[in-house]
Order: C-alpha cells, then sequence, then structure tokens
C-alpha cells in the first residue's frame, strides 16, 4: 500500500509540474512601459523573518537554515534596489515585525507605486483555521495566543498603501514541536486578500523540506534562483506570476528527483499580475536546467546589511559614513543648553554598530572568557529585576563604563562616540526621535504592568516617582521588541541609557570638531545617550545628553558596542 500510494503521489506531483508549466508560457503577457516606468521609480522595501533557534522551552523545534534563507533572499532583493529590513531569531518577535510593518507604512505613505515584499521562514499553523506564523516569541504552549496571525500581516501590508504586495511564505518545514523535517505543514486555505499576492512552499497537508545539500528551504533556495534571472522574460523583466511559476516547476522537478515531494501553492488576490524586478533573459522552457546568469553585485555593505560577531555572537548593522546636524533637533522646543548650538558633522567612515544593547546572553559569554565576574544582579525599590541573571534576552545592566569598554574591546570594537551613537541614532531622520515614542521605545510610560503619564508623576511627586514606578512593575524588556529605526537598529531610544566612549563636555557643542568628532580630551564624567525605561517622554530624544561618573553602576545603564 506504501508503494502504490508514493506512486500515486509521484504521479500527481508529476501531472501538477507539467501543468504549471504550461501555465508559465500561458502568463507571459506584455508589461506595459507606464507599469514599468512606476515600478522602477517607485520604493521597494522587503521585509524578510527567519526563525530557527526558538527558545528552548517554548515547546518548538529548532530548525537549521531559516538565517541563511533571509540573508541569500536579502543580498538578491537589494541586487533589485529593494530596501531590506531583515529580522532573525530573538529580533523577530511579533511586535517587532508588526512595528517593522507600521513604519514601512510611513515611508510608504506619499507612494502611490510602491513594492512591498514580506518573507517569513520558520514553522507554522492553524489553530482554530486562523493561518498563524511561529514568530521567536511564540510557544507551542498556546498556539493561538503568542503567535502572528497571518491575517495581521496582511492587514499591515495593506495599510502601507503598496500597490504591489507579496507574501512569500516558506513553513512550515516541521511541525511546531517537532526538529525533523519534512513533517506536514498545518496552514489553512488563505482568504482572499485584495492586491496581495502570497506564494506558500507546499500545498495544504503536504511537507516542506530544508536541504542539507542546498543548505537553505528548498523553496527558499529555488526562490533566490529565480530573482536572479532563472524567472526572467526574454525581455529581462520579471512578475509575481513569472517567480511563483519558475519555484514551482524548480520545486517540483526536485522532489521528483529526490523523492522528497513538495508543491508550492498560490493565494491571495488573483485580478492581474505585477512587476517585481528584473534580470538577465533565460529559456523560460526549462528554468531548473539553464544555470543562472552570474550576477554581479557591490561587494561594499549596504544599509540593512547586518553580522553576527564571532566573539560575542550578537548581530551589528552597517552605517553608512555621512553627514549629519547634529545637536537639538530643529523644531525641537525641549532641548537643553547641552545640546546647543547643532552642528553640522561629518563621519567620513561606515561602521557596524549593535543591533541592540549588549544582552545578559552575550555579557555572561565574555564574563565566562574572562574570568570575569557578573555584577550584583539588579535590583529596583527591593524588587528583583532580573534574579540570579537568568533571563538572557534583556539588556545587561549594572554595569560601569570600564566594564563596558572592556567588554566592546573583547568583542573586537569599542564603545561609540556620542557624534557615531547620534548619527547612528537619527538615522537620516532630522526629527527628535524616528517614530512616536511609543513605536521607538520603552520609557515611563509604557515599561510597566499599566500605562502610566510618567512626565504628571515626577512634576507632582518626584521623590515618590520610584515607588509608582517599581508598585506598577516598570523594568527593562527583551531587546528588540520596538520598531527598529531606517539603519536597522532597536531600543536606540529608551529601554536604558547606554555608555558613549566619550567624556561629558557640557560645552563641548560651542567649539567642539565637525569632522569625525571625538569628544572633549578629559573629564570627570562619561556622556551616555538614548534614555531608558524609567524616565519621561521628553528624555526619549536622539539629541538628549547625559552624564555619570565611570565608576557608576545602575539599572538604567547598559552599552552597545561599535565595530569596525
Amino acid at each position: 500500500m506504501a508503494s502504490v500510494s508514493k506512486r500515486l503521489l509521484l504521479l500527481t506531483a508529476l501531472l501538477a509540474y507539467s501543468a504549471t508549466a504550461q501555465n508559465r508560457a500561458k502568463r507571459i503577457v506584455p508589461i506595459a512601459a507606464a507599469e514599468t516606468s512606476g515600478f522602477e521609480q517607485s520604493k521597494k522595501i522587503a521585509l524578510l523573518a527567519g526563525f530557527a533557534q526558538y527558545p528552548v522551552y517554548s515547546g518548538i523545534g529548532r530548525l537549521q537554515y531559516p538565517a541563511l534563507d533571509v540573508a541569500a533572499l536579502g543580498d538578491q532583493l537589494k541586487t533589485q534596489g529593494y530596501t531590506v529590513i531583515q529580522l532573525t531569531d530573538s529580533e523577530a518577535t511579533r511586535e517587532s515585525i508588526k512595528g517593522a510593518l507600521r513604519n514601512i507604512a510611513r515611508v510608504m505613505k506619499d507612494q502611490s507605486e510602491g513594492t512591498l515584499v514580506f518573507f517569513f521562514s520558520g514553522h507554522g499553523w492553524a489553530p482554530d483555521g486562523r493561518n498563524t506564523l511561529a514568530t521567536h516569541d511564540a510557544g507551542a504552549a498556546n498556539l493561538t495566543g503568542s503567535g502572528l496571525p497571518m491575517d495581521e500581516v496582511l492587514q499591515l501590508m495593506a495599510a502601507t498603501g503598496a500597490k504591489r504586495r507579496m507574501a512569500w511564505i516558506d513553513a512550515c518545514r516541521n511541525d511546531p514541536g517537532k526538529s525533523a523535517p519534512g513533517v506536514s505543514r498545518s496552514f489553512a486555505a488563505l482568504g482572499r486578500s485584495e492586491a496581495t499576492r502570497v506564494l506558500f512552499s507546499s500545498k495544504l497537508g503536504e511537507m516542506s523540506f530544508e536541504s542539507a545539500a542546498l543548505r537553505q528551504g528548498v523553496f527558499t533556495h529555488f526562490l533566490v534562483k529565480a530573482l536572479q534571472g532563472g524567472a526572467a522574460r526574454p525581455d529581462g523583466l520579471m512578475t509575481f506570476g513569472d517567480v511563483t511559476d519558475y519555484v514551482s516547476e524548480s520545486v517540483q522537478e526536485w522532489g521528483l528527483k529526490s523523492g522528497e515531494l513538495q508543491i508550492p501553492y498560490e493565494a491571495g488576490e488573483f485580478r492581474g499580475d505585477f512587476l517585481i524586478g528584473h534580470g538577465a533573459a533565460v529559456r523560460v522552457s526549462a528554468p531548473v536546467a539553464t544555470p543562472p546568469p552570474v550576477v554581479v553585485t557591490d561587494s561594499r555593505p549596504q544599509v540593512g546589511d547586518v553580522r553576527v560577531n564571532p566573539k560575542d555572537g550578537q548581530r551589528y548593522a552597517w552605517v553608512p559614513p555621512g553627514n549629519f546636524r547634529m545637536g537639538c533637533s530643529v523644531g525641537d522646543s525641549e532641548c537643553y543648553d547641552d545640546e546647543k548650538p547643532a552642528r553640522e558633522v561629518t563621519l567620513s567612515k561606515g561602521f557596524w554598530l549593535g543591533r541592540t544593547e549588549v544582552t545578559v546572553e552575550a555579557y555572561k559569554r565574555f564574563a565566562n572568557a574572562t574570568g570575569r565576574a557578573m555584577p550584583a544582579e539588579p535590583v529596583f525599590n527591593d524588587r528583583k529585576l532580573n534574579p540570579g541573571w537568568t533571563q538572557g534576552n534583556v539588556p545587561m545592566v549594572k554595569v560601569d563604563w570600564e566594564d563596558a569598554k572592556a567588554y566592546c574591546e573583547w568583542a573586537g570594537g569599542r564603545l561609540p562616540t556620542e557624534a557615531e551613537w547620534e548619527y547612528a541614532a537619527r538615522a537620516g531622520s532630522t526629527a527628535s526621535r524616528f517614530a512616536a515614542a511609543d513605536q521607538a521605545g520603552w520609557f515611563g510610560d509604557n515599561s510597566g504592568k499599566d500605562r502610566l503619564d510618567a512626565l504628571k508623576l515626577w512634576t507632582d511627586d518626584s521623590k515618590g516617582y520610584s515607588a509608582k514606578l517599581a508598585t506598577n512593575g516598570n523594568t527593562f524588556h527583551p531587546v528588540g521588541l520596538k520598531a527598529p529605526n531606517a539603519f536597522a537598529l532597536y531600543d536606540m531610544l529608551g529601554n536604558v541609557w547606554e555608555w558613549t566612549g566619550d567624556w561629558f563636555g557640557e560645552r563641548y557643542y560651542q567649539s567642539g570638531e565637525r569632522r569625525n568628532p571625538q569628544g572633549p580630551p578629559n573629564g570627570d564624567k562619561r556622556a551616555l545617550r538614548g534614555g531608558s525605561w524609567n524616565v519621561y517622554s521628553r528624555l526619549l530624544r536622539a539629541t538628549l545628553r547625559y552624564r555619570l561618573v565611570p565608576s557608576d553602576r545602575s539599572v538604567y545603564i547598559g552599552f552597545r558596542c561599535f565595530w569596525e
């Protein structure tokens, strides 16, 4: 029976493969010049999320290649002119994905032609028939409540206003609770979603595979090959339909040869096709047999690029060289005197900066490697915030300036200067913060159990302020839960203050350097930036400066590293 069943499945796949190849030829229709022009001139943004290292006690099995899937697809989309945002593992929580889509909506708001890609590589399921993505903070014990519903993703995509919207979903490679590749996916059928096209990696009740030989998910491997030119028409253009047909043919052919059958399926709104990229022309009749052309790319880092530092395991995002106005933002009435006068500053070299504040997990790696003792656990008004340092994905606090400096040097870098920090925090924005305070970071209003008016609490009773925060359960939060800025950096505002490498000079802006400023040559206090989970919103601004003696340790203070 098993043999007969397998032969029937192979025959079904072969017939589906033949039908797909015929459909490809039928779907190739000329693309209007206006469509091509609109696509080329408009914004193109891709949000890519990959999940391999689900937490040990989440009850969700780990995968091998989602991070590689995200990296490979991101590299290829960049060659197509897309701005790429990459979220992997602990960075890819439900709220960070939603926050990134809201930020994209702000960027796209004046666009009538924009193109948006959403890609997901990881686990998925359909509790009560509702398609749900297993983000890093999901758990098998509460599948319905802890994951990210696909319909919310599609609604947020629609809210961006992008004319062309597509989602590529490489899930599920396993049942959420298992780790062996090739177990049936669990998505239900997807309802219609206007102007959004969706391609899933396999049909209902079938399997999606990872391949050790390809070192990727099979679906994503051929998706990348499609964008490299495999799906290109004779005129070099590619539509969503072209890519879909190429991927479907290629994945099915791979399955017929390997015996691991996988049939992608398409969902969403089918009112028409749209342009998504371009590449060298290839023979569309034999996409797998014809090798894709070599694509020559710029090897220099670009905005959106992310590297993992092998020493500390932290992710670092690329910050390009550039000019910016350092100091009080135009129109900001909340600036203090030490933020003035603003001046034009040039940073002549790009650099890598920690995407998040250094976590407890990373600092433990440093402590173990160097024999340095962990500081006393953080306590706030007699309440332990991280007993025994057991929570690894929150910012490392209670470190003085020398601790932070030693860590960054061990990791192969240093603390950023005030200028480098502010430039990275602004990420091209001239406003006091790159997004609304609640979207940008954790602060006194939103870091506890209930929402507070931190400014009013401080104004009415500054002496009782800390006690009220403690009663409300205010504290630091896991890194990467708020929206990233345009340089793909998280928590530049709020969560914890961050040590910089500079001495603090109250009047330094009146005479400071304008090219690669290094801060005053000496002083008695070090500069900190970014605000913290306990501050009111006036202190949650990119230009705000704070200072402490280098030996200070606090539950409000952490750091991130500069890496060349």
